[in-house]
């Protein structure tokens, strides 16, 4: 067989049992998920540093420590963007009905890449984040009595941890699972399209 991209092969294949467009209209709906909340949440994310720079030019905090860890969390927030922004030019680029080969080579490049946001670029902005609001809420804890206070840091330390262990873990292992499956199904065409060659 001749035919240089997945649509010739799935065309000539009768004993594939997997509808040929479905695994493409998976595909590129599985790109088209990624790039919106990937836009989204940079949105959300570029808004709150808007807002935590405004509450403190507006109460001008008197410690240094709260305008560090201010500068932290800005700091995470500007990384998570940028790398995630990275990610966005290779869920638009791509065109699998002419160009299978780079078509599979650019998922498994998207796999990798979000493999490294999820584990290196994830720690780093968690760490910064904690660190950072730790470092601001100082000042306004030392004006609580000692169980306020307490409580204060319990709660943000709560949530923090309920954040990184829970819903992020979780939401991991479902981008993994999806991009997994999209990637199995295009490898089992291109092998027999291998086969076929």
């Amino acid at each position: 067989m001749t035919a240089t991209n997945f649509k010739d092969l799935w065309q000539s294949q009768n004993a594939v049992e997997t509808n040929p467009q479905q695994i493409i209209a998976k595909a590129k709906k599985l790109q088209a998920i990624t790039r919106r909340k990937i836009i989204a949440v940079n949105i959300v994310l570029f808004l709150t540093m808007v807002f935590i720079i405004g509450i403190v030019f507006y109460y001008q905090p008197k410690m240094l420590l709260t305008k560090i860890g201010t500068l932290l969390v800005v700091i995470g927030i500007v990384m998570h963007i940028i790398a995630t922004a990275k990610l966005i030019p290779l869920t638009r680029k791509s065109d699998a009905a002419t160009n299978n080969a780079d078509y599979l080579k650019q998922m498994l490049l998207i796999k990798k890449k979000q493999a490294f946001l999820n584990t290196t670029i994830m720690n780093l902005y968690f760490l910064l984040l904690c660190v950072g609001v730790f470092m601001y809420m100082f000042e306004y804890a030392l004006r609580m009595t000692l169980s306020w206070a307490i409580f204060y840091y319990a709660i943000t330390a709560f949530w923090f941890a309920f954040s990184w262990f829970y819903l992020s873990k979780r939401t991991i292992r479902k981008q993994q699972r999806q991009i997994n499956a999209v990637i199995e199904n295009l490898e089992e065409i291109s092998t027999q399209f291998d086969d076929e060659k």
